[in-house]
Parts: C-alpha cells; structure tokens; sequence
C-alpha cells in the first residue's frame, strides 16, 4: 500500500522509492524507468503511464527530483533532497530487513507438505539468478574491487554448500 507523505497528502509508496534509485544512477524519462521495472521483473510488473507519471508529478512536487527537456521528453533527475530521502528510505528499509530476515522459514512452513521441494528450489534459483544479475549491471558497482569481493564471496559459498549437499551425509557434513 502505498505511503503518504502528511505534509502534501501525496502518495509516493515503494515505486516512487524505486524510482528515486534508478534516478540515483542516471537521468531518466518515465518510459524509461517504466522499461528498467519491467526488464528487471522479467516483465511481471509493468508500470503503466498513468501510474508512473502521477508518481513523478509527486516526486518533482515534494522537490525529490527536477525535470528538464531532452528532447521531445521530460527527462527527470535527482535533486539533494531526493538523495536524503532515499539514504534515510535506505536506512529504514535496513531495520525492515533485519526484522524479518528470518521469515523464509515461515514461508516454507505456509506451504504445503508436497510444494517445500518446488518452493525451496523455485526460491533458491530466484536469489542466486539476482545476485548473478546484479553482478553483470555495471551501474550498480561503481567500486570494481567490492564487485570482484562480492563476486568471490558468492562463489565460495556456492561451492561449499553445493559439496556439502553432494557429500553422503548432505547438510549434517556442514561445519558449524
């Protein structure tokens, strides 16, 4: 659902938020972002005209972004302002996932006896496939050496757990 901001009564919820990271990186049109959530969903969320752009009239009204002609289109881009609000955004949504890192297990739990096998594997492709993503998105990693950190740390602990799963006793094997 999505939040109010009580000073304006405007409502910018989680695709305004997303919207201020992509604008984080680069300049954009609404097209544009509209196409990067859809490229990034793999096309299960599309976000139409009429509900990017009334967040971009609230984004510009709060003074989150600035807009500029390129073109024949209005090209939007983060002001000062936007950039606090998406580290105090970014700050809170540490505490958010800190509280509930522990809820896969419930997920699992929600499932029914034959499902556990599809979800665990459905889910477990889902996260190595972003991460393997996020790796190959050249914007996201400014720092090439936290991108190669991040790369080996991903790796070696693939590793482990793949031999762990392959070793006759499967996770008991794991070291604790």
């Amino acid at each position: 659902m999505p939040s109010s901001d009580r000073s304006t009564g405007r409502r910018t919820g989680f695709l305004g938020l997303y919207t201020l990271s992509l604008l984080q990186r680069e300049p954009l049109c609404g097209a544009q972002i509209s196409k990067r959530i859809r490229e990034r969903t793999k096309g299960a969320w599309s976000v139409s005209p009429g509900a990017m752009y009334p967040v971009l009239q609230d984004l510009l009204h709060e003074g989150y972004c600035e807009r500029h002609r390129r073109g024949r289109e209005w090209v939007y881009a983060l002001t000062p302002l936007g950039h606090r609000r998406l580290r105090l955004s970014r700050r809170r949504s540490d505490k958010w996932r800190e509280r509930f890192q522990n809820i896969g297990p419930l997920l699992l739990d929600m499932q029914p006896p034959e499902a556990r096998a599809r979800f665990v594997r459905d889910r477990a492709e889902q996260i190595v496939g972003w991460a393997l993503e996020t790796l190959d998105q050249d914007e996201l990693w400014p720092d090439p050496a936290e991108r190669q950190r991040t790369r080996r740390a991903l790796a070696t602990v693939l590793l482990r757990r793949a031999r762990e799963l392959r070793s006759p006793r499967g996770r008991a094997a794991r070291p604790r």
